[in-house]
């Protein structure tokens, strides 16, 4: 088996890389996988100590996976863009990747089971990514099968593919313009996916400030990934049990906001508590398909929350900036 590198862009959350590396060297596989790590520079004197504490961090040898390549940047790039020069620098030499963000903790068969699913997965065309991350909703009693969804690209550990990657960069805003203009598409995009819907109108409309551009072309955000597979009817492999934990909630991040609470929604969801598989094993044959049903859809749609004044408010953003216009 070819074994996918994975990749880490950082800056200062020491703890949470302490971590992330930890949990993915505790995978019997991290001996035959190579390791990329990029820490940004800081963009500010505030992010200063916990940069220096990651350098060195860094600085002690790294063990127990079979390269370690680390990147150090001389300028801030920001968090997108280190990401990028990641991706960049890792498809020059292979065909497939993982990537993880720095507040990630895996499975112990994790690398398995990612290895695993982009061998099988790699020449079917509707199969866009692997993830790793489960949303907490039920999705079948049997904890041991995998899921085909097109609903969301959940991005906290994930695996593609350079030929599918490539593909996915084409997508554009026209794109999803063209496809909310017919009313029919947009109502099926609603009823399956509220928030995927929110973005999409948000973004068609220009009005999306973490999607889009200066110049109005998109940023390939976790959001916009989600929405190419709607669209496009491209769907992404998820475990019915998460193999992945997220512990970057606690104000530490750019985009993950503190918890207050501890309710079943995803804007105040204990996820440092969700539930884990914790098997070092992982055999996909062994492994049954589930395909998502309107059950499925309907807790992810009150997990993910959106309130009715919000939806109402974008449905008035559709009906004047999409409808109406009918061309960007």
């Amino acid at each position: 088996m070819n074994y996918a590198p994975i990749l880490i862009p950082t800056l200062n959350r020491d703890s949470h890389l302490r971590q992330c590396i930890e949990s993915l060297k505790n995978n019997p596989s991290a001996k035959y996988t190579d390791l990329y790590v990029s820490v940004d520079y800081p963009p500010s004197e505030k992010y200063m100590e916990g940069y220096k504490k990651v350098l060195e961090y860094l600085d002690k040898e790294i063990t127990g996976f079979k390269n370690v390549f680390l990147y150090f940047q001389e300028y801030n790039l920001g968090p997108t863009n280190n990401a990028l020069f990641l991706q960049k620098k890792v498809l020059e030499k292979y065909e497939q990747y993982i990537f993880t963000e720095d507040d990630n903790i895996f499975s112990p068969n994790f690398l398995e089971y990612m290895n695993q699913c982009l061998e099988k997965y790699k020449d079917d065309e509707m199969i866009f990514a692997i993830g790793g991350y489960s949303y907490p909703i039920h999705w079948s009693d049997d904890k041991d099968v995998i899921i085909k969804q097109s609903m969301n690209f959940p991005a906290w550990g994930y695996g593609t593919w350079k030929e599918k990657y490539d593909k996915e960069k084409e997508f554009s805003r026209t794109e999803i313009f063209e496809y909310l203009k017919n009313f029919h598409n947009a109502k099926l995009f609603y009823k399956n996916n509220r928030t995927l819907f929110n973005h999409a109108v948000y973004i068609a409309s220009g009005k999306h400030y973490l999607a889009l551009l200066d110049n109005g072309e998109l940023r390939h955000i976790d959001a916009v990934k989600g929405i190419y597979m709607f669209i496009n009817r491209k769907y992404m492999i998820l475990p019915a049990l998460s193999k992945v934990r997220n512990i970057g909630h606690d104000g530490s991040g750019q985009n993950c906001k503190e918890s207050s609470k501890n309710e079943h929604t995803s804007d105040c969801y204990n996820f440092v508590e969700q539930e884990m598989d914790m098997s070092s094993e992982f055999i996909i044959e062994e492994s049954k398909i589930l395909d998502v049903n309107q059950s499925h859809m309907k807790q992810l749609n009150s997990y993910l929350k959106v309130s009715h004044k919000m939806m109402i408010k974008v449905w008035i953003i559709w009906f004047l900036k999409i409808w109406l216009k009918r061309t960007i």
